[in-house]
């Protein structure tokens, strides 16, 4: 007997979810808390001094994104802050998008807000990586945990392959996976 096309579907729809669970098996969204303590990870390296705006944007935005992945609340405010600083300096329709969000996780009461308007700073700013190329002088990755924001799944860009979700921490550090990965000036093709 063959097996359906649908049911192939479900199973591995089934064996991601697993893949990104709590180690009850339950999954859980990025509102819950964690009784864990997340390792903060590694500040990346500095920036030359004659950075460009968009390097410097995007080098704030992965300071917010190891925020959010530590469950850091406050350190997010300061760091969004900084990611609208930049924003600002940097021209163009992602940068004022980005703006906007990075406003928006400075002002939100908690991490759950905080990470919802994070998803909107990395849509726009994946967009520009893609149209106008990696402005940063390192590789950066473009990482998708499904379960994130009740199983609709959501981007971002981070420092490494090691994942490190900015939408869980703690409580699903590790979930999501490399879609791709943009060397220093690459675009996508």
């Amino acid at each position: 007997m063959p097996i359906s096309r649908p049911l192939i579907l479900s199973f591995a729809l089934a064996l991601g979810a697993a893949g990104c669970s709590d180690k009850s098996g339950s999954a859980i969204g990025p509102d819950t808390a964690s009784a864990q303590t997340t390792k903060p990870a590694p500040e990346p390296a500095p920036l030359p001094a004659d950075a460009s705006a968009e390097a410097k944007l995007a080098d704030a935005y992965l300071r917010l994104s190891l925020r959010l992945s530590s469950d850091d609340a406050a350190g997010a405010k300061a760091a969004a802050a900084k990611l609208g600083e930049a924003a600002g300096a940097a021209a163009g329709q992602q940068a004022a998008q980005i703006k906007a969000a990075a406003g928006e996780v400075a002002a939100a009461a908690d991490l759950t807000a905080q990470r919802s308007a994070f998803e909107r700073a990395s849509n726009a700013l994946i967009a520009m990586v893609e149209a106008s190329g990696n402005p940063l002088p390192r590789i950066v990755y473009v990482v998708r945990c499904p379960m994130a924001f009740d199983n609709r799944g959501a981007r971002w860009l981070q420092d490494g392959s090691a994942i490190r979700n900015p939408y869980f921490g703690a409580s699903m550090l590790t979930c999501g996976s490399v879609e791709t990965q943009y060397a220093a000036g690459a675009r996508k093709p």
